[in-house]
């Protein structure tokens, strides 16, 4: 995602203070369509605190020190960076650590020499010393060797590996059971060896086989992901000749057809793959394990009115947040006042969207009972599991995810995509399908139309934004900004069961960890209200909204 509010939030990590003004048009001339029913958001939010994780981290290193890598790594280089990587990761409760090194058979060093993971929070200084001094022992020339070194077993250790990840998400589930509140652990593998299993025992469809088993894991956890290493630090040259005898593979041959293997395991796992070779210094840091955020960053910042669409035309309020305006239900037959007029399960505007493609949908209940709408799931109706704003069969019918508040993880959740006429299901944020020279982030920042070039009307009714960083005085890593929307439009809603004229509006942060800021976004929301009734005073009547770091929480 290549999107920032600016360089305020882009250089927050060394910021002493700063801002962004982010109106994309004259703030000036704005100041003229500001209306009545324009209110201000203001107020200050502030990023996760450094290692703060919203689910486990549970990362499982298989290190190789069978008998070859004491000619292919004879320094232990690879045991080195382990340890170091070790001691990099953040003293957090959330996070899991289990290590095994492999040659003929299993060894494990974690978790009092059997199988699982131990948290990083529970080893205790001396404990971490006596961790790396066994990885250190086993991995370098003459070292302590364990049983069967002198061969290579990659089924064996792959196989131990789904096993140990299998029995882990059976016991989360059945703990999140218990509490009520799962915890989709993540689950990285970093598998680490030159890549040479032993000659006749074992094919390669064997290996990849258990590999897909491994990645297909994911779908019982929070993901599942196999990263491979090829490691290749000897002290002597690799010749570059070939044997004359052409039944005879070269060296330089059997090095790539090892990496290459690797890289397979790594494509099959969904992971990465990393080659090390020729005294490259080796950094396990250059992977992007699942998460581990050492500071959090602000992606963007947006503010929704959820019962207007773009442009907040005061005509056109929408009082149920169904993506039709009330003055298009009353032509339509629908109710205004309900999300799903015909109690199917599907919302009204869901309905149309689909029937005006041809669809056999129809929003309004037919008096003899015989609709055309093939129906929500029973187990899915009235549900709203992620807690986006979208009925979970509305979001089977447009193609999102029922469990993700942001569905094709491009930093715009869910719902303000589908009323604001972008796609839930596919990262469209740089697209500008108006050709106005706004993209479709910028058009939803500033409640436009992404379909409709309305030069014209951005002085009136766009949005406008001011983000200040402040200076960082907190010892948790949290960096805080001050933050400004001016020209919220409110609309006159009907009366939905809490009063005429109220308006229901989100603002959203979005996040991303300072070390991959390309993984999915971590969203922090703040829902509030604000009243328009038609023919009185808006409210709050000095058009000042105020929010606080605590009024943002998980969707």
């Amino acid at each position: 995602m290549k999107r920032w509010l600016g360089a305020a939030l882009a250089a927050a990590a060394g910021a002493a203070g700063g801002c962004s003004d982010a109106y994309l048009f004259d703030p000036a001339a704005g100041l003229r369509g500001m209306q009545d029913r324009a209110i201000r958001v203001q107020g200050r939010f502030c990023t996760e605190a450094t290692g703060n994780l919203s689910r486990p981290i549970k990362l499982l290193f298989a290190m190789d020190t069978s008998q070859s890598m004491s000619a292919t790594d004879p320094d232990g280089t690879r045991a080195k960076a382990l340890v170091d990587l070790l001691d990099a990761l953040p003293d957090s409760p959330e996070i899991y650590v289990g290590v095994m090194l492999f040659a003929g058979d299993v060894t494990w060093v974690t978790s009092g020499g059997v199988s699982g993971f131990q948290s990083v929070q529970s080893l205790t200084p001396q404990a971490r010393n006596q961790l790396a001094a066994t990885i250190l022992s086993y991995a370098y020339a003459g070292g302590n060797g364990g049983a069967n070194r002198d061969t290579t077993d990659f089924v064996k250790p792959l196989s131990e590996i789904f096993a140990t990840i299998s029995a882990d998400v059976s016991k989360s589930h059945q703990a999140a059971v218990s509490s009520g509140d799962p915890e989709l652990s993540r689950y990285q593998v970093i598998f680490l060896s030159d890549g040479h299993p032993r000659e006749g025992n074992e094919r390669d469809e064997e290996i990849y086989e258990r590999c897909r088993s491994l990645r297909a894991l994911r779908s019982d956890a929070g993901d599942v992901v196999l990263n491979t290493v090829h490691v290749f630090n000897p002290t002597q040259p690799v010749p570059t000749y070939c044997d004359s005898d052409p039944a005879t593979p070269c060296q330089q041959e059997i090095i790539e057809a090892d990496a290459r293997r690797l890289r397979n395991m790594a494509d099959l796992g969904g992971g990465e793959f990393r080659s090390f070779r020729d005294g490259e210094p080796i950094n396990y840091l250059s992977l992007r394990l699942g998460g581990i955020k050492r500071a959090f960053l602000v992606k963007d910042i947006q503010v929704f009115n959820l019962n207007s669409g773009p442009n907040s035309l005061v005509t056109e309020p929408d009082s149920d947040g169904d993506r039709l305006s009330d003055p298009a239900e009353l032509g339509l037959g629908t109710d205004p006042t309900r999300r799903d007029t015909d109690t199917d399960g599907f919302s009204d505007g869901v309905e149309k969207y689909f029937r005006d493609r041809g669809g056999p949908f129809n929003p309004v209940w037919i008096a003899n009972g015989s609709s055309l709408d093939r129906g929500c799931p029973a187990d899915l109706k009235g549900k709203d599991l992620d807690r986006d704003g979208l009925l979970d069969c509305d979001e089977l019918l447009l193609g999102a995810s029922n469990t993700r508040f942001d569905s094709d993880g491009d930093g715009i959740p869910d719902l303000m995509e589908w009323i604001g006429k972008l796609q839930a299901s596919a990262p469209d944020y740089e697209d500008d399908p108006d050709r106005d020279g706004i993209t479709n982030a910028n058009e939803i920042r500033m409640h436009t139309d992404p379909l409709l070039g309305e030069d014209s009307l951005l002085t009136d009714r766009a949005y406008r934004y001011r983000v200040e960083a402040l200076p960082v005085t907190e010892s948790t890593g949290r960096f805080c900004y001050e933050f400004t929307v001016d020209n919220v439009l409110l609309v006159p809603t009907l009366d939905i069961g809490e009063g005429e004229g109220v308006n229901h509006l989100m603002m959203t942060v979005v996040q991303a960890g300072g070390d991959d800021l390309n993984a999915a976004p971590l969203y922090r929301v703040a829902r509030f209200t604000a009243r328009y009734p038609i023919g009185g005073i808006k409210d709050p009547p000095d058009g000042v909204v105020p929010l606080v770091p605590d009024d943002f929480i998980a969707p």
